[in-house]
């Protein structure tokens, strides 16, 4: 006979991610089963911090790439590019920039869906601990000291009658054995689940999720900044941009770090999930295996509150036959029919918990609550999470090219151009106040006054002459002419 359920089959993202390889800190081989321990967790931090490693590489070439352009810059030489070219480089990184917040608002939506696949592993979670709570609260509904206390009146009423006494006798160790199997199971519950678990998971989603949402505000913010300042050509705008572009670069490469980090987590644990439940729960790892595999296991594995439910209903029995006999006895119906009353409750309210005991600590409640949980996070979470990490690992690499074509822009928007040429008086400024429009400089802009010197405009004589200085310290104007060739 075929079993109801089907056994889990890891697919090929979490064996991609389950692949990779395991070292330690001495780059020795250790082990890809999940497990909360120290050598398994060191191969995770050693992967997580490639990245970063791999920036800081990035960042020193930069940073010698920047240094030469400094020093080009500050050496006065030309870059030999036109206005045009400056032009056409700030569309280009604008249209980069464009590119970059594409990137940003995908991975935005790849976070909101995965949000949605945690919530709903979350949800799952708190499916079990719904069922444990319920479950531990029906077996304390049963209050021996109660049903003891009604039981003692009984007897001290009953006194000197033998009847009387062996049957209360009979309910007395009933009584005992039905406290002893209800205390067992709720210690077992206690074992099986921590409740607390589903919170904590909830408050630690929460943080991540709002700590990514901003991460990604952030970096619109920034990028839009930048595709502004990068239309303006202004060297302090651009300059500004680019020292805030280098720190959220070194964020958006720690992000890559953890979320490689926590893809090799979770394709572990998805490789062999009941292994690494089990791992997580040391303490009851015969009921936690119960309810991994019930559904799944032909025959499926026996109940581990089979034992104890069936005392409980035996001893039920047992309670029901002697409160059937005090009853049908007129006599001791009389004598004990207070305390009587008091019992009776109690056995029916063991008789209720004993029921629902059954069916909260069957297969079907806690085992779909985990199958879900399973398939949201082996399924739809993986598959999201490897979407962002493939988007933020594009945007990390888009952000150090932008880096560098950030440094190359700054560098033509610094220097000077193809279309401005400039020609210094090469006997200094012989009079004080003298701009670089007097006859002593001057600045062409167009290619023919460069082509054809003779098309350059002369001095007419019906301006004044510029003046000098002799050598004795006077002050004198040159003889005007017609022309003044000596300004030629």
């Amino acid at each position: 006979m075929a079993c109801a359920g089907s056994n889990y089959t890891p697919g090929a993202l979490v064996e991609s991610f389950h692949r990779i390889p395991h070292v330690d800190i001495n780059l020795n081989a250790s082990t890809d089963v999940f497990s909360v321990s120290l050598n398994y967790f060191q191969a995770v931090i050693i992967w997580a911090c490639i990245p970063i490693l791999v920036c800081v590489c990035l960042y020193i070439l930069m940073s010698v790439y920047f240094i030469l352009i400094c020093c080009c810059c500050c050496c006065g030489v030309e870059t030999g590019k036109s206005n045009a070219s400056r032009w056409a480089c700030a569309v280009l990184q604008a249209v980069f920039m464009l590119f970059c917040l594409t990137l940003v608002g995908a991975s935005f939506w790849a976070e909101v869906a995965l949000d949605v696949d945690i919530t709903s592993i979350i949800s799952s979670t708190n499916s079990i601990s719904n069922v444990v709570n319920s479950a531990s609260l029906e077996a304390t509904r049963f209050n021996a000291s109660t049903t003891t206390n009604a039981l003692n009146m009984m007897q001290t009423v009953a006194n000197g009658n033998s009847n009387a006494t062996s049957a209360l006798s009979n309910l007395m160790s009933a009584v005992n054995m039905l406290d002893v199997n209800f205390d067992g199971i709720r210690y077992n519950l206690a074992s099986l689940w921590d409740t607390g678990f589903s919170s904590s998971l909830g408050l630690i989603e929460t943080a991540r999720h709002w700590a990514v949402i901003g991460y990604f505000i952030l970096m619109g913010i920034v990028l839009i900044l930048i595709l502004i300042a990068s239309l303006v050509r202004k060297v302090p705008f651009v300059v500004v941009m680019m020292v805030i572009l280098f720190f959220t670069t070194l964020l958006t490469w720690m992000a890559v770090g953890g979320s490689l980090a926590t893809l090799m987590v979770t394709s572990d644990i998805c490789h062999d999930p009941n292994t690494a439940v089990l791992e997580i729960s040391p303490t009851a790892q015969g009921t936690v295996g119960y309810y991994l595999n019930c559904n799944n296991t032909c025959p499926p594995p026996a109940n581990p509150f089979t034992t104890q439910i069936g005392i409980i209903n035996a001893e039920n029995i047992r309670i029901g036959t002697q409160l059937g006999y005090i009853t049908a006895n007129q006599s001791l119906r009389n004598m004990v029919n207070m305390s009587l009353s008091t019992a009776q409750m109690q056995f029916t309210t063991a008789l209720d918990a004993k029921q629902n005991l059954f069916a909260l600590t069957g297969c079907a409640p806690i085992n779909k609550a985990y199958t879900d949980a399973r398939q949201s996070l082996c399924n739809n979470a993986i598959l999201h999470a490897v979407i962002q990490f493939g988007l933020v690992v594009t945007l990390a690499v888009c952000l150090i090219v932008q880096l560098f074509c950030g440094g190359f822009h700054a560098g033509l928007v610094s220097g000077p151009s193809d279309d401005e040429e400039v020609i210094m008086d090469p006997f200094g400024d012989l009079t004080p106040g003298m701009s670089s429009t007097n006859a002593w400089n001057y600045r062409s802009n167009t290619a023919a006054a460069r082509t054809n010197p003779e098309s350059i405009p002369l001095t007419p004589t019906d301006q004044p002459p510029p003046k000098y200085s002799d050598l004795t310290g006077g002050t004198n104007h040159r003889s005007s002419g017609g022309y003044d060739h000596f300004n030629a």
